[in-house]
C-alpha cells in the first residue's frame, strides 16, 4: 500500500469521526474489521493522533479560517484540515509541503472543487505562522 493510500484510509478514518459519537479507537477496530487491506501502524497512529489532538488541532483551524466556523465547514474539508494540521503540527518526519500538497490532493479527489484553494490557503497559513 503506497503511502498516498495510507494517507487516504486516515482521512477516512478521521471524516467517519464527524459522524460518529465513537472514540477513534473505536472507529480503526471497525475499520479493521470490514477493510480487506491491513491497517498499519502508521494508518492506526495517525488517526489516533489526530483524535489525541483534535482540540489544538481545531483551535487552529478556527484561527486560521477567517471566513468559516468549524460548524460551517463542509465535512470532507474539515477532515482533510485535521489530517493536514496534525501533519504540519505534530509530525516531523512528514514535510510541510508534503502535508499541504496531500491535502490538497485529497480534496480535490473526494470534495467540492471550489474546496481545495479553501485548504490550501487556511494550510498554508498554518505553515507560515511556524516559522
Amino acid at each position: 500500500m503506497t503511502k498516498e493510500e495510507k494517507r487516504e484510509i486516515v482521512f477516512m478514518l478521521v471524516f467517519e469521526l464527524g459522524f460518529s459519537d465513537r472514540e477513534m479507537s473505536e472507529i480503526i477496530e471497525s475499520a479493521k474489521e470490514i477493510r480487506e487491506e491491513k491497517i498499519g501502524d502508521y494508518v492506526s497512529q495517525t488517526a489516533q493522533g489526530v483524535y489525541d489532538n483534535l482540540l489544538d488541532i481545531d483551535e487552529t483551524i478556527a484561527k486560521f479560517s477567517e471566513k468559516r466556523s468549524l460548524k460551517r465547514l463542509p465535512t470532507v474539508s474539515l477532515a482533510v484540515l485535521r489530517l493536514g494540521v496534525y501533519e504540519i503540527l505534530f509530525c516531523e518526519n512528514v514535510p510541510d509541503s508534503v502535508a499541504v500538497s496531500e491535502a490538497v490532493r485529497i480534496a480535490k479527489r473526494f470534495g467540492d472543487e471550489k474546496d481545495y484553494a479553501y485548504i490550501n490557503g487556511v494550510l498554508g497559513s498554518v505553515v507560515k505562522s511556524k516559522a
